[in-house]
Formats: structure tokens, C-alpha cells, sequence
């Protein structure tokens, strides 16, 4: 089974290759993608550990005027 999976995927891979739907990308242009995405996940978990500390700093006000 798992043969006939990946021959499959090999057709399908090479004829989106051949209809043009697939482009490869230098090694500088994957490096740069890479990059954009690790920049982002980085802005992702700041705002994260801001909500984090915000929810933080509610539940303990919570508790402290109980």
C-alpha cells in the first residue's frame, strides 16, 4: 500500500510539474520564506505571552479583591 501511495504522489508530483502549477525555489528564496515565517511565529508568540501575562495579571487582581 504504501508503494502505490507514493507512486502515486510521483505522478501527480510530476505532472503538476509539467502543467507548471509546481515551481521549484533556489535555496536563497527558501532560506528568505523561511525567514518571513520564523518573523512572524515570532510576532505570534510575543502577543501571545502579552495576552498570557494580561490574563495573568486579571486573575490574580481577581483573587487578591476576593
Amino acid at each position: 500500500m504504501p508503494e502505490t501511495l507514493r507512486s502515486t504522489y510521483d505522478i501527480l508530483l510530476n505532472q503538476l510539474k509539467q502543467d507548471g502549477k509546481i515551481k521549484e525555489k533556489t535555496s536563497e528564496e527558501s532560506k528568505a520564506i523561511m525567514q518571513k515565517i520564523e518573523d512572524e511565529m515570532k510576532q505570534f508568540r510575543m502577543e501571545k505571552q502579552k495576552k498570557v501575562k494580561a490574563t495573568e495579571a486579571d486573575l490574580s487582581t481577581m483573587f487578591l479583591t476576593a
